[in-house]
């Protein structure tokens, strides 16, 4: 991804916005968070059937409809920062272990209902329902400085996409 022009202003501008948190943000192939590091990783991928299937999910457990989904995926990134540590190392040992299962399973799948479920199954685990919470609660408290922040960075990513010849 280093070969894309203007990777370094998003990852400034997401660092920038994530560090009032206490994290630093980076590009990478998907939404993650590594908690040694306070590191949130960012996609500018679109998963429609995961995106779908999470907005569900959100909605029928939190009664919270997403309205921006990659804002709310970097919410829930950092969700994890501020909730990790309500979980044992045990338990998040044991979570890690979950994921890797499910998906080892969705590389497998070649069926929507399957991947759907699957989804659905990581959703609930207890520290990603947890950082999923963390983020509705913030995204309800701060929508007006989320929207703010959206509207500056959404520049930069057209801009980012032109530069590039993405369309």
């Amino acid at each position: 991804m280093a070969n894309l022009k203007g990777v370094k202003k998003l990852d400034r501008m997401l660092t920038e916005f994530v560090s009032k948190f206490g994290c630093t943000a980076e590009l990478d192939g998907e939404f993650c968070y590594w908690h040694e590091e306070s590191l949130v990783y960012y996609t500018l991928a679109i998963t429609d059937l995961t995106d779908d299937a999470w907005k569900e999910y959100v909605l029928k457990t939190f009664n919270y409809k997403i309205e921006n989904i990659f804002m709310f995926s970097l919410l829930h990134e950092i969700g994890h920062h501020f909730t990790m540590d309500n979980f044992s190392k045990k338990q998040r040992n044991a979570e890690n272990r979950k994921t890797e299962e499910i998906e080892e399973k969705l590389s497998k799948s070649t069926s929507d209902i399957i991947d759907r479920n699957l989804n659905l199954e990581y959703f609930n685990m207890p520290m990603e329902k947890s950082a999923t919470r963390w983020a509705v609660n913030y995204s309800k408290k701060h929508k007006v400085e989320i929207n703010r922040f959206w509207k500056k960075f959404h520049k930069e990513l057209k801009r980012f996409y032109l530069i590039n010849g993405i369309k």
